[in-house]
């Protein structure tokens, strides 16, 4: 049993409970004859969970520790042990332990001498864990309790499974990006682009990476893998074999060399736009199936030739063009493409269930993978302000305090925003995703990758402060996938949410499940001979057929 509130309070306008006593009543005795636990998110201290009011902390974006007690640690044995979790932007009640006549209160949440959680059992055998801090799902505290807290309210059984995912993708490898440019007009975009087909006509400066630069990135990549939490990390890197062709190129030997430790991804051969692929009398018009076939076709021959071993069933797109462009996804489908990503920043392309995608509505073969953006864009390479690819500069020409973006009419940020400011937000973008096991993958470009006169990228520079932040609070290993893994993840999340799946647990004897259409389920907790384990818990992957 899940309340989202400790007694379900309403008002409108007179403030009750939800719930008339008989059924409170009802409720109770539920619990207590079949042995269901009950989870309060959201409490107000009061006598049902042997707590007292003492105070509050009103919502603020100041930080206060909540302290996990000795009794509340084998809730939460995926949080770094002796680190507080940080609550901010949420009002949360100050209680006292106040338990009754032959019931026990346990402390399992602590704020300083005050008690945030606790673990309540009745007289009758009813077992009740209380939270006395509003939750939301982009608020820290909540990623990081809710898993323990639902483990625990369900006995450490349940449909679904928790896995910590890290997918950044690197797109246009082995072409030039165009680089931001102040001095120069043409050079400065004019509104928000955060990826972009090369125009070969463009005056601004281009930059390509290196064989050294992929070399340090395969070493960055190395490093962390020597942690056993991060030994599972591994990044995406989408190729064009157009840049390929040069004689004595240092960063096609360098991928060579290092074809192993990435995965590829097809990103077309030449990185045209599939929307506007050819010119159509006074116009242009949108790839033909039959050359998207080619593009696919040939820019997997060319990774074929050169010993890297692309996906082959996934695409990401120049520029995410084409997936409104009926022909292109005939073409994708027919030639073996099964997934394509999508971007998240716009609206029309944001799924409905979490951790899911959408089939195309233009070719129901294709489901489309969410992308997150990030603030890294496409055309910066430097930290430093006033450099050829700054991603300082860029960064504050659209969201500083005289930059092109506004929020109803105000700039983003009252004063420039340095690259340390940018590196932290993004950083804490990224953690967000993570704390909330978000699988899909994240954007950047080859030029994020170069590595800058004072010794890093700007990806690495991100990704280790986001890695870094997420392993200070969490013991979990994070796991990369192929983008096909991914898409065949969200995939089975969107058959199984339309299959009706029924689940029975007899604690004597397993569980039971039902579905109404062939689907793939997980569960944890319960096992049977080909069982994984993650982080100390039971997941079992169970294939359905319809009824079964």
């Amino acid at each position: 049993i899940v309340l989202s509130t400790g007694n379900l309070g309403i008002c409108d306008p007179d403030c009750r409970s939800a719930l008339s006593k008989d059924g409170w009543d009802l409720l109770d005795r539920y619990a207590a004859r079949y042995g269901v636990r009950t989870l309060s998110y959201y409490t107000f201290p009061e006598a049902r969970y042997g707590i007292q009011a003492v105070g509050n902390l009103p919502a603020s974006a100041n930080e206060t520790d909540v302290n996990v007690s000795a009794d509340g640690e084998s809730l939460f044995p995926y949080l770094r042990t002796g680190r507080p979790v940080k609550v901010r932007y949420a009002f949360t009640w100050l209680a006292k332990l106040a338990p009754g006549s032959e019931t026990t209160t346990t402390p399992i949440l602590k704020i300083g001498e005050h008690v945030a959680g606790v673990i309540h059992r009745a007289p009758d055998g009813r077992e009740s864990l209380a939270v006395t801090m509003d939750q939301s799902p982009s608020l820290e505290h909540s990623a990081l309790l809710s898993y323990g807290l639902v483990r625990w309210v369900a006995r450490g059984v349940f449909l679904g499974y928790r896995r910590a995912y890290f997918n950044p993708q690197v797109d246009d490898l082995f072409l030039p990006n165009e680089q931001f440019d102040a001095t120069q007009e043409a050079c400065v975009p004019k509104q928000l682009t955060l990826t972009a087909i090369l125009n070969p006509n463009s005056p601004c400066p281009r930059l390509r990476m290196s064989g050294t630069d992929l070399d340090f990135v395969a070493d960055w990549q190395a490093e962390w893998n020597r942690d056993p939490q991060l030994a599972g990390l591994k990044v995406s890197l989408a190729y064009n074999g157009f840049g390929t062709n040069a004689v004595d190129d240092t960063l096609v030997v360098a991928a060579q060399r290092h074809a192993e430790r990435f995965f590829w991804i097809n990103h077309t051969y030449n990185h045209k736009s599939l929307d506007c692929y050819a010119p159509d009398g006074g116009g242009s018009r949108g790839a033909s199936a039959d050359e998207t076939r080619a593009e696919i076709g040939l820019n997997l021959a060319r990774a074929a030739e050169l010993g890297l071993a692309a996906d082959t069933s996934s695409l990401v797109t120049p520029g995410i063009s084409g997936l409104a462009n009926r022909d292109f996804l005939r073409g994708a489908a027919d030639i073996g493409v099964e997934y394509l990503v999508s971007d998240t920043s716009r609206p029309e392309y944001a799924p409905l269930l979490a951790n899911s995608g959408t089939r195309s509505a233009l070719e129901p073969r294709i489901l489309l993978i969410p992308r997150r953006a990030t603030a890294l864009f496409y055309n910066t390479s430097r930290p430093e302000v006033g450099a050829v690819g700054s991603e300082t500069d860029a960064y504050n020409h659209l969201f500083g305090p005289l930059g092109i973006l506004k929020v109803n009419g105000l700039p983003f940020f009252a004063v420039d925003q340095t690259y340390d400011d940018i590196v932290e937000r993004e950083s804490t973008t990224l953690l967000g995703y993570l704390l909330r096991s978000e699988i899909y993958p994240t954007m950047f470009h080859q030029g994020n990758l170069v590595r800058y006169p004072a010794g890093g990228s700007l990806m690495t520079d991100v990704l280790d402060a986001a890695i870094r932040k997420f392993v200070a609070r969490l013991k979990l290993p994070l796991e990369s996938r192929t983008q096909s893994e991914i898409g065949g993840i969200l995939g089975g999340r969107l058959k199984a949410a339309e299959a009706n799946i029924r689940a029975v647990w007899r604690r004597e004897e397993g569980v039971t499940l039902e579905a109404a259409s062939e689907a793939e389920v997980w569960v944890t907790g319960a096992c049977g001979d080909d069982c994984d384990e993650y982080a100390g818990d039971k997941q079992q992957r169970v294939r359905l057929k319809a009824g079964q």
